[in-house]
């Protein structure tokens, strides 16, 4: 989820508790349930499925695994995780067994449970084929087993041609449940930060938790490195014409206008479309900036001197045009 897990992430999490705790019930009662966590990166959605499970040990089987950020990931990536507990779906994926015998050795693994089976898939956004289908296999029949199926994913990589959104789609309604994790407020802010930051934090990170432990641990004035890495990781992964068209709008802080985007950069709203899905900026009709002011600064300690001198050029010229003059 791009954040490390702590008790402090967990704050105004009681109502996401809640609802995976009502889904183990329904599941403990024979009545199966798919849950899908999900919000923005950093918003906590690892550490909320991490005490879930923490809280649930006691009374039900609990399996985790990941999905993997990975030009080509492993099939069954999270699979392959919870299958440390599984020795019969250990031996089976060692030995490059049909995927159709892989699906039935986890199914059987949930049907045949005297206790619920609470299975924790992470980063389903990056799954791979087989990983999916798996799930869509699974996610079908659960809703007559002891079993719980919980996916977390990155709403903002998610768009309507995302692989994830058909097997979404597939599940039954009757056992669905959604968990839109949301920003901290500033109230939840002060507990971390303390009341004298934070308004400036809260303003920095729109109340963001991962942004928010970050500066919380911080000692120093500095972005911490934390932060500034995994940006440049989450930008490092969009196409070429995206991360200029980042490095364009981070020159500006706060936010930059349209018509100056486009003087810089002409054509281009589909790149910003990509932006816009991959969490990292909001426009609007007349403005473009990033979603947090954390994530623009370490975008711009890389943006080479050219973009910036492009912009700066077409900001003086708007000066002008409004009859206004840079400061001396």
């Amino acid at each position: 989820d791009g954040a490390a897990a702590g008790p402090a992430r967990l704050l105004e999490r009681t109502g996401a508790l809640a609802a995976l705790q009502g889904a183990l019930a329904g599941a403990a009662a024979g009545a199966g349930r798919v849950v899908l966590v999900t919000g923005e990166p950093g918003i906590g959605k690892t550490a909320l499925v991490q005490h879930f499970a923490t809280v649930c040990a006691d009374r039900a089987s609990v399996l985790t695994g990941g999905c993997d950020d990975l030009v080509a990931p492993r099939p069954f990536g999270p699979f392959h995780d919870m299958a440390a507990s599984i020795p019969a779906l250990s031996e089976a994926l060692a030995a490059g067994v049909p995927p159709a015998t892989v699906q039935r050795l986890v199914l059987d693994e949930v049907e045949r449970s005297a206790q619920p089976t609470v299975m924790v898939v992470e980063d389903a956004h990056w799954a791979d084929e087989a990983t999916l289908d798996l799930v869509t296999f699974l996610a079908r029949p659960i809703g007559t087993t002891y079993g719980l199926l919980v996916l977390t994913y990155r709403d903002t990589e998610v768009g309507d041609a995302h692989p994830l959104v058909p097997v979404i789609g597939s599940v039954p309604a009757a056992v669905v449940r959604t968990v839109q994790l949301g920003s901290l407020s500033q109230a939840a802010v002060a507990v971390l930060v303390g009341d004298d930051r934070a308004r400036q934090v809260m303003a920095a990170t729109r109340g963001n938790p991962f942004y928010v432990t970050e500066l919380a641990a911080s000692s120093g004035g500095d972005l911490p490195l934390s932060v500034r890495h995994a940006v440049l990781a989450r930008v490092a992964r969009l196409p070429a014409d995206t991360r200029e068209l980042l490095s364009v709008v981070a020159v500006v802080p706060g936010r930059v206008e349209v018509d100056v985007v486009d003087a810089v950069r002409p054509d281009w709203a589909e790149t910003a479309a990509a932006a816009e899905r991959s969490g990292m900026l909001v426009v609007d009709d007349a403005h473009a900036q990033f979603r947090h002011e954390l994530a623009r600064l370490p975008v711009l300690d890389v943006t080479p001197a050219g973009p910036r001198r492009a912009v700066h050029r077409q900001l003086l010229r708007r000066l002008g045009a409004r009859g206004l003059a840079p400061a001396p």
